[in-house]
């Protein structure tokens, strides 16, 4: 079902109100609102690519795919576009105090923009999305919202020594595209890094199609006969900049404010449920609400699609 059939769609630049240069998109389910208006899902969307063209508000299908059973449950939808996705600048990968600013600020610049949509909301982001919505909830710690009541993390925000350890053992392909785009959100995230610091020949080949044309599957194919770790230069997780990326990445570093829904799959390649989990329970031990459930089964995408209904339920506890 085309979205444009079950809801209206307003498109934001936030940086008309708050201090981020990232575009978003309003869906706001089609009939009556309810009294108080459609309560929030903020979208934290997933990797799409590090390219300026790579916006996910220049993607009907993508939106199409994910969003449309948020819209058939009766929730408005803001979704934002990254920074340097769609729009000038360089797209900081994966810098979770960066996107997740994005996502705060989406949400007051639709709520000022008068489109009937309630105070109440939630963030929820899946794979690069979920380290997001971990950020959210960092950021509400920080300065808290009223209005807010809660996070989404689909299958992504692992703590550093999984994810060194998976992009050292992964026999996946697609894995070493990932590892890429880290590398340029780190060079992005401290412009002076340089990356034949971190990246050996392999990776350094195409860089400038990756940085300014190449989507998610782009790079997949790109990168497609390289496996992660002959791409890397031993010891690059000890890089200061890598240092510091990894602690604006991985969830734990910072307190948040909860409650959390965090989903995982034991058989999803492109993300380790173990290390999901250690980011889980170093959080539980500093004393977050976090609920954590841990599937077998589903792929990267499939652990978003599969699990709607739960999602969609422990949403509506939320707002109740």
């Amino acid at each position: 079902m085309l979205l444009a059939s079950i809801c209206k769609i307003s498109t934001l630049n936030c940086s008309l109100s708050f201090r981020t240069n990232a575009k978003s998109i309003v869906l706001i389910p089609g009939g009556e609102a309810p009294q108080g208006g459609w309560p929030v899902i903020a979208w934290a969307h997933g990797t799409t690519g590090v390219a300026r063209c790579c916006a996910p508000s220049l993607m009907k299908s993508y939106h199409s795919s994910r969003l449309s059973a948020f819209l058939e449950a009766g929730y408005a939808i803001v979704a934002t576009d990254y920074h340097g996705l769609g729009t000038e600048g360089d797209h900081q990968y994966c810098n979770g105090v960066a996107h997740g600013r994005d996502v705060v600020y989406s949400v007051k610049a639709a709520k000022e923009a008068g489109l009937g949509i309630a105070e109440k909301w939630v963030v929820a982001g899946h794979s690069q999305g979920s380290i997001t919505a971990w950020s959210v909830a960092a950021e509400q710690y920080l300065s808290p919202d009223a209005s807010y009541r809660g996070a989404i993390a689909v299958t992504g925000g692992m703590q550093k020594d999984k994810v060194v350890g998976m992009y050292s053992t992964t026999d996946d392909p697609f894995n070493s595209s990932m590892i890429m785009m880290v590398a340029l959100g780190v060079a992005a995230r401290f412009p002076q890094f340089e990356l034949s610091r971190m990246l050996l020949p392999a990776g350094l080949r195409h860089i400038d199609e990756l940085k300014n044309r190449a989507g998610l599957y782009y790079a997949a194919a790109l990168y497609g006969d390289v496996l992660a770790r002959d791409i890397l230069i031993p010891g690059w997780e000890t890089l200061p900049e890598v240092e510091r990326w990894f602690r604006e990445f991985v969830p734990g570093e910072r307190p948040v404010t909860g409650p959390i829904l965090v989903t995982a799959s034991n058989d999803d390649s492109v993300v380790d449920a173990e290390g999901i989990e250690a980011s889980v329970l170093r959080a539980q031990a500093a004393g977050a609400d976090i609920t954590f459930t841990r599937y077998d089964g589903f792929d990267h995408a499939e652990v978003l699609h599969k699990t709607f209904p739960n999602l969609i339920s422990w949403i509506k506890s939320r707002f109740a």
